[in-house]
């Protein structure tokens, strides 16, 4: 087990640092935390992810996480070397990677729906051949 310290932002600005443990194992949390915290702080992620799912594919749309996760996946080495260091350069390259995501992702969802209006059209065809 190690401590681990983030920043906590509120509003864009950074108001204090948490720290907290980064366990190797389930059994380390267990045995720090004890297994009905462990229990809850699992059953608590595995609801929110449902949530998520739930939600993106209802409304089409990623979380905002979910969004920043393909945005930084997508960075190159060159670029993050191009940045060297620059915040302000690295959030607009994020920003810029968020925008083709949902470009890209808008395109997927726009060909499924043209899939799914091509194919119902076909039955319909079928369908009045049929008669």
């Amino acid at each position: 087990m190690k401590r681990a310290q983030t920043e906590v932002k509120s509003k864009s600005q950074v108001v204090g640092v948490a720290e907290y443990e980064v366990f190797d194992s389930t059994q380390d949390a267990v045995d720090f935390l004890g297994e009905a915290t462990v229990l809850d702080l699992i059953n608590s992620q595995h609801r929110t992810n449902a949530l998520n799912l739930v939600r993106a594919r209802e409304t089409g749309k990623p979380s905002k996480a979910s969004l920043n996760t393909a945005a930084l996946a997508r960075i190159t080495t060159e670029e993050f070397a191009s940045i060297a260091g620059d915040v302000v350069a690295l959030n607009n390259l994020i920003a810029r990677k968020i925008v083709e995501v949902e470009k890209e992702l808008e395109e997927k969802r726009r060909r499924a729906q043209a899939e799914l209006a091509a194919k119902l059209a076909e039955e319909e065809d079928e369908e009045a051949e049929d008669r």
